[in-house]
């Protein structure tokens, strides 16, 4: 049974584009809240047969997995008690939840084997195991479904830790990261690259965008990417609207110059005295910055920005569009205050609440 409070409705932050069908909690032992979060938001992921999560828990630096299918989690979903905020309305109940059932450490903190030291990213592979970037050891872990480790490997050379991470269906990892090019300014590089099983690179592409020049944007530049099922790889820069397809081999498929009508552009810097100089106060949230792409399936695309106060008449944390993979806008300007953290294999999408208290199932209709 699973940890389901069934919604068969439309919640209003969603619009008239998505059909909410579930609305799962999560127990307070695993929340995270997404409000001054992660860098590029990728701490939390959701398996591709929906009823297990993943997330990177910036407390402890431990990763955890907390699965929504098991009895124990059916019967805190029963006696959840919203207005309390608390799952269980008796001690009873509580000494009868064993929270390890629901809740486990897939990779503690620590340097040795198996273990996290400061993670960056989590995602799921289609086969349900855990791949973990680990921006403090420079590693890749892999995960099998049962908490094994799998494989690991340290990035090498020039490759930031990526933040984000997937496994490709020709068996090679593709990760969102700047592969910086040494010769020129700091954010000069490949933001996506294409790694062996073991680790070795083997190609990179998505160079920095123009705009990173044109403005002296030598902070704040970054990749978010997804993959459909074919293994094609869509690519969004924090710093513009536009939408790259690429292949495994790195060719530029085509690309989308799309602008959203509430994007707001980051502003030009003055050029650093040090290539290390620290970016000015505020700018972080002086531009709609791009933080998520997903292929929802059925050639569908999901483009979440934080909103940062810039949008007018929109007072959410995000804003939603969703495209077709022929780059039609099929919904724009949707505000929301939960941004997707993937999709399950039946094409169903997750959001996490920016409070981390509950994830949202739904369908784009």
């Amino acid at each position: 049974m699973a940890v389901i409070l069934c919604f068969f409705l439309t919640f209003s932050m969603f619009g008239d584009n998505f059909e909410v069908t579930d609305r799962i909690p999560i127990p307070k032992e695993a929340r995270i809240s997404g409000e001054g979060g992660w860098t590029d938001w990728s701490y939390c992921c959701v398996n591709p047969d929906g009823d297990q999560a993943a997330l990177i828990d910036p407390r402890s630096r431990e990763v955890l997995a907390f699965s929504f299918s098991t009895e124990s989690a059916a019967v805190a979903a029963e006696n959840y008690q919203p207005s309390h905020q608390q799952f269980f309305s008796s001690s009873d109940e509580m000494e009868a939840f064993d929270l390890e059932d629901w809740i486990k450490t897939v990779a503690s903190n620590g340097r040795k084997r198996g273990q996290v030291n400061l993670p960056l990213a989590v995602d799921y592979t289609s086969d349900g195991e855990l791949l973990i970037s680990d921006m403090g050891s420079r590693r890749v872990l892999q995960f099998g479904p049962g908490g094994a480790l799998k494989r690991s490997f340290i990035l090498t050379g020039q490759v930031a830790a990526p933040n984000e991470i997937k496994l490709h269906p020709d068996g090679v990892y593709v990760a969102a990261g700047l592969n910086l090019d040494s010769t020129s300014s700091i954010n000069a590089g490949n933001f996506c690259t294409v790694f062996s099983p073991t680790g070795e690179v083997i190609r990179s592409f998505a160079y920095s965008p123009q705009i990173a020049f044109d403005r002296n944007l030598w902070v704040g530049v970054s990749a978010v990417m997804d993959m459909n099922d074919n293994g094609m790889i869509y690519v969004s820069f924090s710093v513009e609207g536009d939408i790259y397809i690429f292949d495994i081999m790195g060719q530029l498929v085509k690309r989308f110059y799309y602008r959203p009508k509430w994007f707001v552009e980051p502003p030009a810097l003055e050029k650093p005295e040090f290539k290390l100089e620290r970016e000015p106060v505020g700018f972080w949230k002086s531009w709609t910055r791009i933080i998520k792409i997903i292929y929802a399936g059925n050639s569908k695309i999901v483009l979440v920005a934080e909103t940062n106060g810039l949008v007018p008449d929109v007072d959410t944390p995000f804003i939603v569009d969703i495209l077709s993979t022929d780059g039609q806008v099929l919904a724009g300007g949707i505000a929301s205050d939960y941004w997707p953290v993937g999709k399950s294999k039946d094409d169903y999408v997750y959001w996490l609440s920016i409070d981390g208290d509950f994830l949202i199932k739904t369908r784009i209709k």
